[in-house]
């Protein structure tokens, strides 16, 4: 649906353009792939374990990560998928959703990246795209996650569009010598499908195309 400068968008129409993202599972640049080899999961562990993401990744509060405890996560995980390169499907990025709570309708998420793929969007943009798997599966009015302080200038572009900074737990985590605050992120459901719906991603996700899953 293309709306014209100063024209009005009937509820209806609106409705039908957020449904019309929801249809939207690739870019031009990645897509999403279910984790179903040994390989994969062994990808995203060395991933969860890796310098500079260990520290920050869900199971950071371990003493010890094995790919025993990791696996035992993973099966607790209400979703879990590689973000991988359309052009030859390898790997770049893994996202989560945890802490489903279909009563209050919220869940949250997190995505880690290969240090390779750092700065170039290409782990944002297939969150979007994860983001919304999740609300085609579920009926959740907001997202959840979590930024450690001196992360959070890589995504301050997104405050008040993609996410709204809803609280800070401060000197909360232990990194590299010292405390740090961490932010709480939330991305609420309708603002986050009517800003892909009117294709304003920006870097979050460029070129998008609408084209079915074969999952």
């Amino acid at each position: 649906m293309i709306v014209s400068k100063g024209s009005r968008v009937r509820s209806d129409d609106r409705r039908d353009a957020t449904n019309d993202a929801l249809d939207i599972v690739q870019t031009r640049r990645v897509m999403l792939a279910p984790l179903r080899t040994a390989e994969d999961h062994q990808w995203a562990f060395r991933l969860a374990t890796a310098s500079g993401v260990a520290d920050r990744w869900f199971l950071r509060g371990e003493p010890e990560i094995t790919f025993e405890s990791f696996m035992q996560a993973m099966h607790h995980m209400a979703l879990s998928r590689l973000i991988v390169g359309r052009s030859n499907a390898l790997p770049l990025a893994h996202a989560v959703c945890f802490d489903l709570d279909l009563r209050h309708r919220h869940a949250s998420v997190g995505v880690a990246a290969d240090p390779s793929v750092h700065g170039t969007g290409l782990a944002l943009e297939g969150l979007g795209l994860f983001i919304l798997d999740i609300l085609r599966r579920f009926d959740l009015r907001k997202l959840y996650a979590e930024a450690i302080s001196y992360n959070l200038p890589q995504y301050a572009s997104g405050a008040g569009r993609w996410y709204d900074i809803e609280g800070c737990l401060t000197a909360h985590e232990y990194v590299d010598g010292e405390y740090w605050d961490v932010y709480v992120l939330a991305i609420d459901r309708h603002k986050f499908l009517e800003l892909v719906a009117s294709k304003r991603w920006g870097k979050v996700s460029r070129g998008l195309s609408q084209t079915v899953d074969a999952d």
